[in-house]
């Protein structure tokens, strides 16, 4: 049962109910969160965003001196973890939260060569052109490039043409 295996998200949980605050949030409640991600436990992690949706987007180690800030959706983007990935897009994960790299969750999935989850991110309304502190400032595409991941580049270039256009003003007649 999600509440037993992840006990201290539950009792921060009750906590922050009942004084209408969420220290921090509190160590315990983010550790078991992304306890349940990386397990890839979506019973736990749906039963979590049920009883405290803002847990969507938190940043892993936000609050420790590494200052990752990495989101799940980041994390299990890297992973290619599909189903997660969904579930926390569908309880309202930004797309497009950048960690303290300016990189993105498409950026993580590029990096990676995660085609699936590049597919989806981009599906769901990715920024392709986000340029991030990984790899001299790229783009998701010059990323996947230089990491020689020539599909995964290949579909961030169709979908960097596609924005540029969407972003061209038309030419007045």
């Amino acid at each position: 049962m999600p509440q037993q295996a992840y006990a201290g998200f539950f009792n921060t949980v009750a906590q922050d109910k009942q004084t209408k605050t969420l220290l921090g949030p509190q160590i315990r409640a983010e550790d078991d969160f992304f306890k349940a991600v990386n397990a890839g436990d979506i019973a736990a992690v749906s039963e979590m965003l049920d009883a405290y949706p803002d847990a969507v987007n938190w940043h892993e180690d936000a609050h420790r001196d590494s200052g990752d800030e990495t989101t799940a959706l980041m994390y299990v983007a890297r992973k290619n973890d599909i189903a997660m990935m969904q579930l926390l897009m569908d309880r309202g994960a930004k797309i497009n939260a950048v960690d303290h790299r300016l990189a993105s969750a498409l950026t993580h999935a590029a990096a990676c060569g995660r085609i699936k989850a590049v597919r989806l991110l981009l599906a769901n309304g990715a920024n392709p052109l986000q340029r991030s502190h990984l790899d001299y400032h790229g783009t998701p595409r010059t990323i996947a490039v230089q990491r020689g991941f020539a599909v995964v580049a290949d579909i961030l270039r169709q979908a960097e043409k596609a924005a540029n256009k969407a972003t061209v003003a038309p030419n007045p007649a």
